[in-house]
């Protein structure tokens, strides 16, 4: 039973910060209309790499 609710927390912990990656990918795709495209682009593969989702 208790590991269970563990999983469940860990769960909710990992939706939680996808949401938030989301997110700020969203906000960097409204800066990027607001601003240059080319901008946005250089944030969003900075926040990419920072988060270890491109590997180089």
């Amino acid at each position: 039973m208790m590991m269970m609710e563990s999983m469940m927390k860990s769960v909710g912990t990992a939706n939680c910060k996808a949401v938030n990656a989301l997110n700020r990918i969203g906000r960097y795709v409204r800066y990027g209309v607001h601003h240059s495209l080319e901008d946005a682009t250089k944030v969003g593969a900075d926040f990419f790499k920072s988060n270890g989702f491109l590997k180089k």
